[in-house]
């Protein structure tokens, strides 16, 4: 280290060239992240927010608790009713994208006639909190069916899926863009929601 004239203390050139490097490494990472507490997942640039899957996952636990008590199984745990509705967060978005690039058209109807086929569905369709998570999952059913039967192109479909940019919360785990599914189990609840990517 040398000095100025007036005995200020300097650093040499390549002291100073790598604080200035490591300063621009350290705000590229913190851009790159865009953490927020209020983020669970980022699909292709949409976020999927903790309170939307704050509110699924409770309208899911009253729903579930409720038919659980008829044959005197346990309501479901909060982890894995936050685990599900989260997936159908994403499915919806996905189904919604994937809408728009291949020009299909979803109607309400198509979700309410598919989910007459369940024994539940139409019971989450019906709760504040959970309807939209699961008409989203709907909606990628649909898609995905129509994709079996030949009504929409396997190859658009394939590459669709392969290019999804899906940042998921550590907490619930991870995004498999194989099986388009969340796999493996996350870092559970008492994880910090800042933990990963988002």
């Amino acid at each position: 280290m040398g000095t100025l004239a007036k005995g200020i203390p300097t650093m040499r050139r390549p002291v100073q060239i790598l604080i200035v490097v490591v300063a621009v490494l350290a705000g590229f990472g913190l851009a790159g992240c865009s953490q927020s507490p209020s983020n669970a997942a980022i699909v292709n640039g949409t976020t999927v927010t903790e309170e939307a899957v704050s509110s699924a996952a409770n309208g899911f636990i009253d729903i579930v608790t409720t038919l659980n008590s008829e044959s005197g199984q346990p309501p479901p745990s909060q982890a894995n009713a936050r685990g599900t509705v989260i997936s159908w967060l994403i499915d919806g978005v996905l189904a919604d994208q994937l809408s728009v690039v291949t020009g299909q058209t979803i109607s309400d109807a198509d979700v309410e006639q598919l989910a007459n086929q369940y024994i539940d569905a139409p019971l989450f369709l019906k709760d504040p909190g959970s309807c939209q998570a699961m008409a989203g999952e709907l909606r990628w059913t649909i898609l995905r069916t129509k994709v079996s039967q030949g009504q929409l192109d396997q190859a658009v479909f394939t590459d669709f899926a392969e290019r999804a940019d899906i940042n998921l919360n550590p907490r619930y785990g991870r995004w498999s863009s194989d099986s388009l599914s969340l796999q493996a189990p996350g870092l559970g609840l008492n994880a910090p929601i800042l933990s990963g990517m988002i």
